[in-house]
């Protein structure tokens, strides 16, 4: 699953959750709890995709080991003759 059908599955159990309730009873205290999470993840997960759509390694917390690990990675496989990306 990526990122924006992940994000658009969690809209949608929210957004299913929100209609639905006046069908909740008040001792299901977690409803409302669980589509504010709902909503949180696909706001999250949304806005990862848009960063990553600019920059891809904006997404990841250390920048600068990603760049290290796909530059050697580039590396090796000029030195194996492998050009082909993975």
């Amino acid at each position: 699953m990526n990122l924006v059908d992940n994000g658009l599955d969690s809209l949608r159990k929210a957004l299913l959750a929100l209609f639905n309730m006046d069908n909740i009873k008040d001792s299901e205290d977690f409803a409302l709890k669980d589509i504010i999470i709902n909503f949180h993840h696909s706001i999250e997960v949304l806005f990862k995709h848009l960063v990553s759509e600019k920059n891809k390694f904006l997404i990841y917390e250390n920048q600068e080991l990603i760049f290290k690990f796909h530059a050697k990675e580039r590396i090796i496989r000029r030195k194996t003759g492998n050009n082909a990306k993975k």
